[in-house]
């Protein structure tokens, strides 16, 4: 999907011209924000309004390639879990599509959705667990 990049490209030349430079780095600016600021500061510069969306795409697909395999689960549980929060019915069809028909029924069983209590069988819960802890009902022998 993507190229490497050209050697003689804009970046890897400043890039280049950034290291061969004789001004010496500043290792205070370096622990503070622990990336070149500067450099950063004018790829931000170069980059053409109109070419953000390709920056992002790669800058994605780069950075994913890099995270660790549970910091990627646990990003993609937030996401999908507001996502479906937003779009409940395309939970059931995603699963579908992804798990497959016999594994997102087992799943389903599994939860044992028969009995978990609903709304109303709850607040009848809360009532009886209220009523026998109100001070009329505690004997006062």
């Amino acid at each position: 999907m993507f190229r490497p990049p050209f050697r003689r490209g804009f970046f890897l030349m400043n890039l280049q011209e950034e290291s061969t430079s004789p001004e010496p780095q500043q290792p205070e600016e370096q622990q503070e924000f622990d990336y070149d600021h500067d450099l950063a500061i004018k790829i931000i510069d170069a980059v053409p309004r109109h070419t953000w969306p390709a920056v992002l795409d790669a800058a994605v697909t780069n950075i994913v390639d890099e995270l660790p395999s549970d910091t990627l689960f646990r990003m993609a549980e937030l996401y999908l879990t507001d996502y479906y929060l937003e779009n409940p019915m395309q939970m059931i069809p995603d699963m579908l599509r992804i798990k497959g028909s016999e594994a997102t029924c087992y799943i389903l069983d599994a939860l044992q959705l028969d009995k978990l209590p609903g709304p109303a069988k709850m607040r009848e819960e809360e009532e009886t667990q209220r009523n026998d802890n109100s001070p009329s009902s505690i004997d006062s022998n």
